[in-house]
């Protein structure tokens, strides 16, 4: 299935993949908040995401785009010079992706788009919530952290929508500018 951020696959155990391809990392990494907030609007949750690149002839390997996002670059210069940390070859042609890992929700949107993550951390990162959301009108808000889904600690999105899909409600203990909040979710709301 074509999207405006790229081509959609369904896979038989019902995750589905996006992946979008370029011939400037740039460019993606323009798109990147609306391709996540368009796929969150969509129904999606997303697990993971990389950047790869692909030299033409050559094997797709893994970029790691920290090292671009958490870069200052002032000029032409600075940028080359992270390509060629990277290993990019000017002088070939290559293409780039944003590969992103997705289930769909079930029957509860909360309207949040979460921070994807391949590590165990600290409860699940919230990048930004939906107004008029189910999550919004509970009180969660930008930047929250979920620690906690009924008193069980999480670190991962699969554990939420573990939770989306076989329960009525739940209560969130979240973090906001280091306070605990706890908020009720009825999901029958949605």
């Amino acid at each position: 299935l074509s999207t405006p951020f790229g081509i959609l696959k369904k896979f038989n155990d019902g995750s589905y993949q996006l992946k979008n391809t370029s011939d400037s990392l740039h460019d993606l990494f323009d798109n990147e908040y609306n391709t996540f907030a368009f796929l969150v609007d969509e129904g999606f949750l997303i697990r993971s995401y990389k950047y790869t690149q692909k030299p033409k002839g050559e094997k797709e390997t893994v970029i790691n785009h920290e090292i671009f996002k958490n870069s200052k670059i002032e000029s032409a210069c600075d940028f080359l010079d992270l390509l060629a940390i990277q290993r990019f070859k000017i002088n070939k042609s290559y293409t780039v992706s944003l590969i992103v890992d997705l289930l769909r929700y079930s029957k509860v949107k909360l309207g949040l788009l979460l921070i994807p993550s391949n590590e165990k951390k600290q409860g699940i990162h919230i990048k930004s919530v939906y107004e008029g959301g189910l999550a919004h009108k509970s009180g969660i808000e930008n930047d929250d952290i979920i620690l906690k889904i009924d008193d069980k600690e999480v670190h991962f999105h699969k554990e939420l929508t573990n939770v989306l899909e076989n329960n009525k409600s739940m209560i969130l203990t979240i973090k906001r500018k280091n306070q605990l909040h706890k908020i009720h979710i009825n999901l029958n709301n949605n």
